[in-house]
């Protein structure tokens, strides 16, 4: 079968990574990794703690994670912010761009389809406002952006988006509309609408943003997009992707298996172009740095090749404290 299948040695491994990928999650920081040299037979002074690196069912690795996507956002804002920093002048042409932070959010109809509608939209919703930046003299590939998926279990499963960004001002009015307008026929018609006429006395940038949008009806789609401070955008780009408590309370095994389900293979951040160009680094190591080993980790040359794994290495001084 491997002779005639040569992938199916890959798939009985993921077959077997994934039937024991609870019990790693368990033992995760438990064993540790003795590295030794083969030559000369020296052993390392540090034991290397094994992880399970399943961030959606490990606390500790999901902690992990979320501090690494916290210092990769960041640095990609400073290095935003420094390059637009002639831009955030008040005084500067075309208008003042300002850091923002937006939550996009979309109706109920089922589980998986919200998950999947509401990553396309965000596709869909891009174009839409690339528009309008181009009507105003700029274009979105001058905009930085950090957005995060997230999911709650209220209302059997609330999907949003936590989106910052740097961008001249647009009107909230017209950016729950373009997101309305991204968003498939089954949910634009359980969007609430807003009548055009309260817009009527509107003057300077949402008057022209009245004007570009051009109307065929006399109803505006009103999704809730909800604005917060961008000084505390890290703290929720960085989190979770599944609350996994609400209330005080442990949500439903059940419900917390179909979102783990649900999001498997789903790119849950998104940043835009060139986002650490300048530090790739940040966040941990990076294929455009160079190779890890860079210099041999034993006097007598060799990189300590072989290794041995100690089954609950960091559990004995716990057992003794005890």
């Amino acid at each position: 079968m491997e002779r005639t299948h040569p992938h199916s040695v890959w798939h009985h491994a993921r077959a077997k990574g994934l039937r024991e990928r609870e019990e790693r999650a368990v033992a995760c920081g438990v064993d540790g990794l003795e590295r030794s040299c083969s030559s000369c037979g020296e052993v390392a002074g540090r034991v290397v703690r094994l992880t399970c690196s399943h961030w959606r069912l490990c606390q500790p690795c999901r902690a992990r994670r979320a501090d690494r996507a916290l210092a990769r956002f960041h640095a990609g804002r400073e290095l935003a912010l420094e390059r637009l920093r002639s831009r955030m002048h008040y005084r500067s042409r075309g208008g003042r761009w300002a850091e923002v932070f937006y939550t996009f959010t979309l109706p109920h109809v089922e589980f998986e389809r919200d998950a999947r509608e509401v990553v396309d939209a965000w596709a869909r919703f891009r174009r839409l406002l690339g528009h309008y930046l181009e009507a105003r003299g700029c274009s979105w590939r001058e905009v930085p952006f950090f957005r995060a998926l997230e999911v709650t279990s209220s209302t059997g499963g609330h999907w949003h988006l936590h989106v910052w960004s740097v961008l001249p001002y647009v009107p909230q009015w017209l950016l729950a509309h373009l997101w309305g307008a991204s968003l498939s026929y089954d949910y634009q018609r359980l969007l609430p609408r807003r009548s055009a006429a309260d817009l009527a006395h509107v003057f300077g940038r949402d008057a022209d943003a009245l004007a570009w949008l051009e109307l065929e009806g006399n109803a505006l789609l009103a999704p809730i997009v909800d604005i917060r401070r961008a000084e505390h955008a890290g703290a929720e780009l960085a989190k979770y992707m599944v609350k996994d408590m609400e209330r005080g309370e442990l949500v439903s095994p059940l419900w917390y298996a179909r979102a783990y389900q649900t999001l498997e293979g789903m790119r849950s951040h998104e940043s835009s172009r060139k986002w650490l160009v300048a530090r790739p680094h940040v966040g941990g190591w990076h294929p455009s740095l160079s190779p890890r080993a860079t210099k041999p980790l034993c006097e007598c040359g060799e990189c300590l090749p072989s290794s041995k794994r100690k089954r609950g290495h960091f559990l004995e001084p716990l057992l003794e404290a005890g």
